[in-house]
């Protein structure tokens, strides 16, 4: 997975400095942002993955799994994913992150 961050400035989104490539099953291993548990509902049975419709329902990254600096805003995330050299799939993820005031990091 090719993943690159953007965060929305003045109305539009704006590159963020995080840019960063994974092994998706290592990281579904090692259960980086909480990836372990999008094997729960749905129908994806972990890696290797198998060829067709994958289902993935109701699931949300695991907040205590971030780096705690992100600043609080709106994010858009690129996710490239790529079977050797050949892109398989790519989502536009969106999501804010908020915590309450006096809590910045």
């Amino acid at each position: 997975i090719i993943l690159q961050a953007y965060t929305f400035l003045s109305n539009e989104y704006r590159l963020f400095p995080v840019h960063f490539s994974v092994r998706f099953c290592d990281s579904l291993e090692s259960n980086d942002f909480g990836l372990r548990e999008i094997v729960q509902p749905g129908n994806f049975d972990g890696c290797p993955v198998k060829k067709g419709i994958v289902n993935i329902y109701n699931w949300k990254p695991d907040p205590s799994k971030f780096p705690p600096f992100i600043p609080n805003g709106k994010y858009r995330l690129d996710l490239q994913f790529l079977h050797f050299s050949e892109e398989v799939l790519f989502i536009y993820a969106y999501g804010t992150v908020s915590r309450p005031l006096g809590r910045r990091h």
